[in-house]
């Protein structure tokens, strides 16, 4: 569901050094795009894109961005137990729900009643969506929160959104029809909502603003069942924090109350060192991670610990810190192992390539920023990327 933000409008100062290197200078604090950033700036080169720099000496724990949601939306199997209001977490079926729709429960009337002015914008909406399941759970999750997120109230986290960097298109011809189906369908149901142009919308934009929120959302995860293995209850868009690079020995990590996500540090960080967090489970082997990198999100991994475990000598010394593990559906995991066994035959090694997905999406080298899921918090926790 869509959480309406005041809108702030704030000014920075950007620096353009001389080899090119252009930063925005977010310190010590400043409000942009729905989040607040301390100690810290906006950067981009061309090896690296956008990322994130310190600007000061950083002790562990030091909070350098909270971030607002832009939306939130409980994924399909839960959709019954989670309340489309509070997003509490019911420990069985929720009885109080929309019959219009059948895709909103709450927890009681006073949930209901919070939820109503937002929830008949998209009513009619989602009752439309609900045709979408024939294309898989994961499409129809990422359609759900797309909608959300086109309806929420304007402010900057919603212009960062449509900022973000994404993946072009690239399907076989099969996922291509699908997809046109698809997007014929969300087409319709955003005909239902008032203030929405459908028709502005091609099937190629669909995909593009579909692409950001795979890329850059967050997994909702109960308290501590992320190191159960369980998977995310609901999906979160929070553009100011999408702005992190992935590292596999990484330096911070994130942590959300839901409505607010907060990237902290976990270790001394130096002025002038970028700020990164782990967007996979980075405990298992240097193989094994770049795989899943380039498969969910299509790069190659360069940090200095993959460079460092590249090394032959050096794999036989690693130790592997736990960290938050991605989930992935099944059609992922069936792929990864497909491209694991193709790359053992072939004598690859570690440059496993990716394969086309349900995003339709061929991996390559291109460097993309993805958010992680996760982090602790009250009832839920999030790790970056969902």
């Amino acid at each position: 569901m869509a959480l309406p933000r005041g809108s702030l409008a704030l000014s920075a100062r950007l620096h353009v050094a001389h080899d090119g290197h252009v930063s925005l200078a977010l310190s010590p604090s400043l409000l942009l795009g729905g989040g607040r950033w301390t100690h810290a700036r906006l950067a981009t080169d061309a090896q690296r894109g956008r990322h994130m720099l310190s600007s000061a000496f950083l002790p562990a724990g030091t909070i350098v961005c909270e971030a607002a949601a832009l939306a939130l939306c409980p994924l399909e199997e839960w959709r019954k137990r989670v309340c489309a209001s509070c997003l509490a977490v019911a420990p069985s079926r929720l009885s109080n729900g929309c019959h219009s729709c059948e895709s909103c429960f709450y927890c009681d009337g006073a949930c209901a009643a919070a939820h109503a002015p937002s929830h008949a914008r998209a009513c009619a909406a989602l009752r439309r969506l609900g045709a979408l399941r024939k294309y898989g759970k994961d499409l129809q999750a990422m359609l759900r929160l797309l909608l959300d997120v086109l309806l929420a109230a304007p402010h900057e986290g919603k212009e960062m959104f449509f900022a973000l960097e994404h993946h072009p298109p690239r399907r076989d011809r099969k996922a291509e029809a699908e997809w046109r189906r698809a997007c014929a369908l969300f087409r319709h149901a955003l005909e239902a909502c008032e203030g929405v142009e459908a028709r502005g919308f091609s099937d190629e934009e669909i995909h593009a603003l579909v692409s950001r929120l795979d890329s850059n959302c967050f997994g909702c995860y109960i308290e501590d069942s992320r190191r159960e293995g369980a998977p995310p209850f609901a999906h979160g868009c929070y553009p100011a924090a999408s702005l992190f690079n992935h590292s596999c020995a990484p330096n911070c990590t994130a942590s959300t109350g839901l409505e607010r996500i907060h990237i902290i540090t976990h270790a001394d960080v130096q002025c002038g060192e970028e700020l990164t967090i782990a967007y996979i489970d980075v405990q298992r082997p240097r193989a094994a991670r770049q795989a899943e990198l380039r498969l969910m999100y299509h790069f190659v991994c360069a940090c200095h610990r993959c460079a460092a475990e590249a090394i032959p000598a050096a794999r036989e010394k690693c130790s592997y810190a736990s960290a938050p593990r991605k989930q992935r559906t099944r059609r992922e995991q069936k792929e990864l192992r497909s491209q694991r066994r193709a790359a053992a035959q072939e004598g690859r090694g570690d440059g496993v390539a990716s394969g086309v997905d349900w995003r339709g999406e061929e991996g390559g080298d291109g460097t993309v920023r993805a958010e992680e899921e996760g982090g602790e918090g009250g009832s839920a926790a999030l790790w970056r990327r969902a």
